[in-house]
């Protein structure tokens, strides 16, 4: 099962016993009540009638469960008493018979209404059941065969788990599927929209009518709302049923639940389920519970509330805190009720401080609900001086931010102490680890507070952290430091160590150096127990990498400003700088280097991913113009000319299709540059054990040193954003579609020659080269005129060759380094998403894709979000922004609209002078930010809350802009369209235009 972040409390009685009982047959009508006579005491007419008039005929609204008012011929308002088989819901009574066969009668006690995000979260479900699903309009089990009784599927979370992941070592399972129904009761006749996300195969049925039948994969996780279905209601009873089949070992399960066309959700609207399988009100409540250390003990906070489906008539909830005891009686904290309005709230919070005598684990017991109501246990471990040294350590935060440490030992020092602080609120049971950190932190405390460096003269392992200008976060690494270090003294080499995926860093150190775990590569145990580290007399550093993120942007981001943090603070040889890695790692070690070749003096990448092109994902999919564009640039094997100086040692098994790395070796031996290529035909993907065996990689790879200036340059680059290698940097390329390449050579005889090709304007760095007085300069077989002083020397392409100019050519209004596109380039920003508000039926749509935004699947970055109205100036002038939503919906959207390359219309979106009209069509692009020209807007939008939703869906590789419809929802992730449809893409021109 998929593990939950959020620990469900658990109320059995809250709703009662009746909530549990079917319904009588007798109280079940199949029409509406006849109208009551007018009650004694005359109904309070509702305060919104209309002047001059007493009621409109028709007119009815509810003052209970089992009474309405309704206006009898526009004169009088008359209390309507709803029957057993009834209950009052909109504008009157409406009979709770559901049509089917048989009949169906609920009992007004087991209607549940959606509360909070409004999920339809409880399921009378029957499976598994053998086979794929039925052909057809079948919406119940097999006649063959007694089908397993009904039982309830309770979601508090909201999101409905069907399938659990099939064991798939035993060979392939025949599919099966399961049947999932319940009850939607409407209050009127309405349109609603039946929203819903799934993995697996997913059928839904209402009234006996197939509204919708999809399959989509279980990775990435289904989106919130990614299929809206229009679906008519009449008053009364409704079947829904939900059918959900396992075609592959992956799980299943839906998101689902119904909103207003308007926006929010949909009015009058209740749900229930069979009788004989019900969830009860208590079974769907959940609750956040955050625990905070103290050093007396701890503080608790529980938040309970529904966020699918719960009570109709929420009731304010009693609640009773204690400590457990082993030794007689438990000692009571608190007693209390919270407010029925509160639940869900930041308001609706239980808040607890609780003091500890002494050590040890007691269980905090929680009862919701009236006496005996359901008890709640929750674990917590004092631990009694150790906990009060941690919290003593967070006392010193902003002595530590005065104090004259580096910002870098600041940040290393709080990040230290904040995972201590984690680590008591999560009872980590790993007392030695904590206790060994904690000395550390001490430590290092009183080094800052005697005014000196905390990490002087320190050697070994640290835990160091930076914070990213990308999303504002501190961003762990762990560094070694050798005995050789000396502050100030001889520069030694730096060996950065990529992990593989899932890993942490401390076991990319581990697994480099020779020290791989046996246990495994994932456990925390592996990553913070172990005897040391040999010494090779080399820096050695592993960055976290946001997680997963390898060689794309944030990875890539990350591993640049780990080392140039180290470059800082440390005595790095400038020329020794190399990179290794092994599988997701090994891949990022063929990428940077070639990326930045004056970088990294050597790089040995271990079962890398080079062969982007053979990727079966991309190699199996058709691809659009644009795609091809873009495939072209990420394919590392087209960047191998960089390499002249940057040898490679490359290491992979023969069972795990070395191909993939016999593509950049066969790339290098054309060339001509140095590599070594070593497949072990025995071996399959773990082949780091041999690479890295005794840590003679790392010698190899501090024997390398990255030459001062090399007499020739081979730079190659396909994307603007690098744009150098040693003496050679370009500013602009004459078209983008293709790569742009330089080939430069310097002597004392012949002074500088260059070729290009794809190249608009470019500059040499004269003051590497020591040219002797009167050498020249040609490029493309002419002659720049002199004479040449020991500085940048800047040339521009003009009538179709290069002149010289006396300073940099500007660049504003055009594409540059880091202001060039395509969509992904906003990776390597800090950047705020800003979700619309100004439209109503917008901004729940606005916010769920702004919340997609500002994270990344399976990578750490968590990017900060505000409403239009929260933004303030400052924070629009000062970053890039992502702005989720159109001009009608977004205030900052129709600030820049007239800046911006689209305009957008009630039905229809205009980009490039081509017209796209349809509420689910979108646009997603990226334009220069037009108040700061270092930055960017990046415009999620789409004429309505369709095509905003829409934009999830787009592929990883994406153009500068890419226009589409609801096809594009056919597929989740993936790096090309493949499945999906655009309208349009493509890129602006290098003019922005």
């Amino acid at each position: 099962m998929r593990p939950r972040l959020l620990l469900p409390l658990v109320l059995a009685g809250l709703a009662g016993p009746s909530a549990c009982r079917p319904p009588a047959e007798h109280g079940v009508e199949q029409r509406p009540p006849p109208r009551a006579e007018p009650s004694a005491q005359a109904p309070a007419i509702p305060t919104d009638a209309a002047p001059g008039a007493v009621c409109t005929p028709g007119e009815g609204r509810c003052t209970s469960d089992e009474v309405a008012l309704v206006c009898q011929g526009g004169e009088r308002w008359v209390e309507e008493r709803c029957g057993e088989g009834s209950t009052c819901l909109g504008a009157g009574c409406v009979s709770l018979r559901a049509e089917g066969h048989p009949p169906v009668g609920l009992a007004r006690e087991a209607l549940l209404a959606p509360q909070g995000e409004g999920w339809l979260d409880a399921w009378s479900a029957v499976g598994p059941l053998p086979g794929p699903l039925p052909e057809g309009d079948a919406t119940t089990p097999p006649d063959a065969g007694a089908p397993p009784a009904p039982r309830p599927i309770c979601a508090k979370d909201g999101y409905v788990e069907v399938h659990e992941k099939a064991d798939s070592k035993k060979g392939p399972k025949p599919p099966t599927h399961f049947v999932l129904s319940g009850q939607l009761v409407s209050g009127r006749a309405q349109r609603v929209l039946l929203a819903a996300g799934v993995s697996g195969r997913v059928r839904i049925s209402v009234a006996g009518k197939r509204v919708l039948d999809a399959t989509r994969e279980a990775d990435p996780a289904p989106f919130r709302d990614e299929t809206r279905v229009p679906l008519d209601l009449d008053r009364g009873v409704h079947r829904i049923v939900v059918e959900v089949e396992q075609p592959t070992p992956a799980p299943t399960g839906f998101w689902l639940r119904a909103r207003s066309p308007s926006g929010g959700p949909a009015p009058d609207l209740l749900f229930a389920t069979a009788p004989e399988a019900t969830c009860t009100p208590a079974e769907l409540l959940r609750a956040e519970i955050q625990k905070k250390p103290t050093a007396t003990g701890f503080d608790v906070s529980v938040r309970p509330g529904w966020i699918g489906l719960g009570p109709r008539n929420l009731v304010d909830l009693p609640h009773r805190a204690e400590l457990a005891s082993e030794k007689g009686p438990a000692r009571p904290l608190v007693e209390g009720t919270l407010p029925a309005a509160s639940l869900g709230s930041p308001e609706g919070a239980i808040s607890l401080s609780i003091p500890f005598e002494k050590t040890g684990t007691t269980d905090l017991r929680l009862r919701l609900g009236a006496a005996p109501g359901t008890e709640q246990k929750i674990p917590l471990v004092y631990r009694g001086a150790l906990q009060k040294r941690v919290l003593a350590l967070v006392d010193k935060r902003a002595s530590i931010e005065s104090s004259a440490a580096t910002r870098g030992e600041k940040d290393s020092l709080l990040v230290h102490i904040d995972g201590l602080v984690e680590n008591l609120a999560q009872n980590d049971p790993d007392i030695s680890w904590i206790k060994r950190q904690t000395e550390e932190a001490e430590a290092l405390l009183a080094s800052l507070e005697k005014g000196e460096s905390p990490y002087a003269g320190r050697f070994g392992i640290q835990r160091r952290a930076y914070r990213s200008p990308l999303d504002g976060r501190l961003q762990p690494y762990v560094l070694f430091v050798p005995r050789a270090y000396r502050p100030g003294g001889k520069p030694l080499p730096l060996v950065v160590a990529s992990h593989g995926l899932g890993n942490r860093p401390e076991i990319a150190l581990r697994v480099v150096t020779g020290e791989a775990p046996e246990a495994g590569f994932n456990g925390l145990l592996e990553a913070r127990h172990f005897s040391g580290l040999p010494d090779f007399g080399a820096f050695l550093v592993a960055p976290w990498q946001f997680g997963n993120a390898g060689q794309r942007h944030l990875g890539e981001d990350d591993v640049l400003r780990v080392v140039a943090e180290l470059r800082a603070h440390f005595p790095i040889d400038e020329r020794r700088i190399s990179i290794t890695g092994y599988s997701l790692g090994g891949t990022v070690a063929f990428y940077l280097p070639l990326h930045y070749p004056d970088l990294f003096s050597a790089a040995a990448p271990l079962c890398g991913y080079p062969n982007l092109l053979g990727w079966e994902s991309i190699r199996k999919a058709p691809h659009t113009p644009w795609e091809n564009v873009l495939l072209a640039k990420r394919y590392i094997v087209n960047w191998a000319e960089n390499g002249q100086h940057v040898p490679l040692f490359i290491v992979h098994g023969g069972k795990d299709d070395p191909t993939r790395s016999q593509l950049v070796a066969d790339r290098y031996r054309s060339l001509g540059y140095p590599y070594k290529f070593d497949v072990q035909e025995d071996l399959d993907h773990n082949v780091w054990d041999y690479g890295y065996e005794d840590g003679d990689m790392i010698g190899w790879l501090k024997s390398h040193r990255r030459p001062k200036a090399p007499e020739r340059v081979r730079f190659v680059t396909g994307e603007w954003r690098y744009d150098r290698a040693h003496w050679v940097r370009l500013l602009g390329m004459e078209v983008e579609d293709k790569f742009a390449e330089i080939d430069a050579r310097h002597s004392k005889a012949d002074g500088v020659t260059v070729k290009t090709r794809n190249v608009e304007s470019f500059a040499l760095d004269l003051s590497q080269l020591a040219l002797r007085e009167g050498a020249g300069v040609a490029v493309d077989g002419a002659a720049i005129e002199g004479p040449f002083a020991a500085g940048m020397l800047w040339l521009v392409k003009k009538d179709g060759a290069f002149v010289r100019v006396p300073e940099e050519p500007s660049r504003k209004g055009r594409k540059r380094a880091g202001v060039s596109g395509p969509l992904d380039d906003v990776d390597r920003h800090g950047r705020l998403v800003v979700y619309g508000t100004q439209d109503p039926a917008q901004i729940e749509t606005n916010r769920l894709v702004a919340e997609h935004f500002a994270s990344f699947d399976t990578f750490a970055a968590r990017f900060p979000v505000k409403s239009d109205v929260e933004i303030t100036d400052a924070e629009i002038d000062s970053r890039s922004l992502v702005l989720i939503g159109n001009p009608r919906s977004n205030r900052v959207t129709a600030l820049f609209e007239s800046t911006l390359p689209v305009r957008f219309e009630p039905s229809a979106l205009t980009l490039r002078g081509k017209r796209h009209e349809g509420e689910d069509v979108g646009v997603s692009f990226l334009h220069p930010h037009p108040r700061n020209p270092d930055e960017y807007v990046v415009v999620h939008a789409g004429v309505g809350s369709a095509g905003t939703l829409a934009s999830r869906h787009l592929p990883r590789f994406a153009p500068d802009f890419i226009v589409y419809d609801g096809r594009i929802t056919v597929q989740r992730g993936g790096h090309v369209l493949d499945r999906r449809v655009a309208l349009d893409g493509g890129f602006f021109g290098i003019d922005w235009n």
